[in-house]
């Protein structure tokens, strides 16, 4: 199962599970869509990639992210996040294990959205995200 963080202040009941699955579905959208929206249009979804040393152990990287999700991305900019980690040791791969951060790049109060999360889909984006990734970890390990 892949867990889904939400805004504190969104609706009970199943509205998240909506918002996750319709996050999932257009994935695909989103991945296969450069250059095919409006002018000017903003992002759809925000990506992130939180890595973690071989060394770790993949429970304390999996609540350092989650920990970050929630209070990042959920809590501080009202976003829903889907989180899911990727072990590539177990497929034999030398890479580093990583939690994969989807997130809706609009705010969501209540049950509308509201406006985007600039400061993670501005041309910084990547190295804002890097920044609160480094400070969370720095401040939680």
């Amino acid at each position: 199962m892949i867990p889904l963080l939400k805004p504190a202040n969104t609706l009970p009941g199943a509205l998240h599970y909506y918002v996750a699955a319709e996050l999932l579905k257009n994935l695909s959208i989103i991945t296969s869509w450069p250059g095919g929206g409006m002018p000017d249009q903003q992002d759809l979804a925000i990506l992130i990639t939180l890595r973690f040393e071989h060394h770790a152990l993949l429970h304390r990287g999996w609540e350092l992210a989650r920990g970050f999700a929630l209070q990042c991305l959920a809590t501080e900019r009202d976003t829903p996040v889907v989180a899911a980690m990727h072990v590539p040791q177990v497929a034999g791969r030398k890479l580093k294990p990583h939690v994969h951060l989807i997130a809706s790049s609009r705010r969501i109060l209540g049950s509308n959205c509201a406006d985007f999360v600039t400061d993670l889909l501005s041309a910084d984006a990547k190295a804002n995200a890097a920044k609160l990734w480094s400070d969370w970890c720095a401040a939680h390990a």
